[in-house]
């Protein structure tokens, strides 16, 4: 979190916590801030900082007025709220009657019911603004979080979103985002010749199985989390590959597409359609579902075990001597 608040050059403000539990040593954690060039102003430094108690409460009064206090002397981190909107997408999913939403943090501007923004390959009509606290609210200014309602589809965590003129303008430039994204995949591919590293690694790979899956979850940050973990399992014998991810309930059309491209469905957190069992069931589609992403993890894990061939071993269990042969008859 440090690397990244120095690489974006904004200010630091330290909440030193837990401060109620025992054995609490604020001296040590002064410490550690110096010798990561953190000197705190308690200490004769320029980093402000405050002693607090998530579980109770207790000075969070006193971090509230350390970042406000950074703020008035920092003219960087002061927003205009008549400028036009500007925002960072928190996170994405899919809803059960919303459609897809996102959670938002506003940079730049006020953002109301009607807007229209673009992000990447994704745009918005504002249907909707619901606060921190799950009421609908009609506006939404600087370094407030908000959840957006009316996206074509659920943006990436961490892309910003801008204000566009109209809902038409706002298509037409999350069209030409995806269409430059491809035509620059299609160039990359064509200009990525294969070396003979390449070739003799797509022979090795001829001759290991594949666990594909395809990965459901109920939110967007969540599933690339989860993609990547997937992704982390490491084996000599087989390998696993991504074919796709997506946000909620699993459907009829995840199963198709998982037919298409042989994998299994990897589900966290997220329901099941009505009849998807049954259309799985028809494709021989596996579905692999938890709540408890380590299980579900330890679940993909054994499916893949399942797919080894089985080792054969000479195992002698004992010896035997012919003494003597005895004719009959």
């Amino acid at each position: 979190a440090l690397g990244h608040a120095r690489v974006a050059k904004v200010p630091v403000v330290v909440a030193i916590n837990k401060i109620d539990a025992p054995g609490a040593n604020v001296d040590r954690v002064m410490r550690q801030m110096q010798e990561r060039e953190l000197s705190p102003e308690a200490w004769g430094g320029e980093v402000l900082s405050a002693e607090v108690s998530a579980l109770k409460g207790t000075g969070i009064e006193n971090l509230l007025e350390a970042i406000l206090l950074q703020a008035e002397v920092t003219e960087t981190i002061v927003a205009d709220p008549q400028s036009p909107v500007k925002g960072v997408i928190l996170e994405a999913q899919k809803e059960l009657g919303r459609g897809s939403t996102a959670s938002a943090i506003i940079q730049e501007g006020t953002l109301k019911p009607g807007t229209a923004l673009v992000c990447g390959e994704n745009y918005c009509r504002v249907r909707q603004l619901i606060d921190d606290r799950g009421n609908p609210i009609k506006s939404a200014g600087p370094s407030t979080p908000v959840k957006v309602i009316g996206w074509s589809g659920p943006p990436d965590a961490g892309d910003v979103f801008t204000l566009v003129k109209n809902e038409r303008e706002a298509k037409k430039i999350a069209e030409a985002n995806e269409l430059a994204r491809k035509k620059l995949e299609a160039s990359e591919s064509r200009e990525s010749g294969a070396s003979d590293d390449d070739l003799f690694a797509a022979i090795e790979k001829t001759h290991k199985k594949t666990f594909t899956v395809l990965v459901k979850a109920d939110v967007y940050g969540t599933a690339e989390a989860l993609a990547t973990s997937l992704q982390a399992i490491k084996s000599e014998k087989i390998d696993l590959e991504v074919v796709d991810m997506g946000v909620g309930e699993i459907t009829r059309n995840d199963v198709i597409m998982a037919s298409a491209a042989e994998a299994s469905i990897v589900g966290f957190n997220v329901a099941i359609g009505n009849g998807v069992f049954s259309v799985a069931k028809h494709h021989g589609i596996e579905i692999i579902q938890h709540n408890i992403i380590y299980e579900l993890i330890q679940q993909v894990k054994d499916a893949m075990t399942d797919m080894l061939e089985p080792e054969l071993r000479e195992n002698k269990i004992g010896a035997a001597e012919v003494r003597q042969v005895f004719p009959l008859g």
